[in-house]
């Protein structure tokens, strides 16, 4: 499971970049400064959760009976995709719904945060 999380963490690197890079030159022109702001805060979010779910991959095959740092990939994954991925949607389409998924993104982001945490203290190897 470990490749899959560390190759979705290169996918949505790629993403954030993309994504900035249409932000900077396509985007940034016409959208409204507000709209723009919130859009470039999800690619921010999305660039750092990126890096954090690369860090969880690596755990997750270095610790691999801690089934906690896999809980919290997951979670950081999916709280990212409704997250950014909401905020992104709703800046480049002007529709508020896609605004709906943000706050279940949030929460599953900083469950997946403390279910790292709880990785790290029960976590049973013999390099404690």
């Amino acid at each position: 499971m470990n490749r899959w999380i560390i190759a979705f963490s290169g996918a949505l690197g790629a993403c954030a970049v993309g994504l900035g890079a249409l932000g900077a030159h396509l985007w940034r022109s016409q959208l409204p400064p507000e709209t723009y702001a919130t859009l470039t805060m999800a690619i921010t979010y999305m660039v750092v959760h990126a890096v954090v779910v690369l860090g969880v991959g690596i755990l997750a095959g270095q610790f691999a009976n801690n089934r906690w740092f896999k809980a919290a990939a997951l979670l950081l994954m999916l709280g990212i995709i409704l997250f950014s991925g909401g905020l992104i949607l709703r800046s480049v389409t002007g529709l508020a719904e896609f605004g709906h998924l943000t706050p279940y993104g949030g929460i599953a982001l900083i469950l997946g945060w403390l279910t790292i945490s709880l990785g790290g203290i029960f976590n049973q190897s013999s390099s404690s």
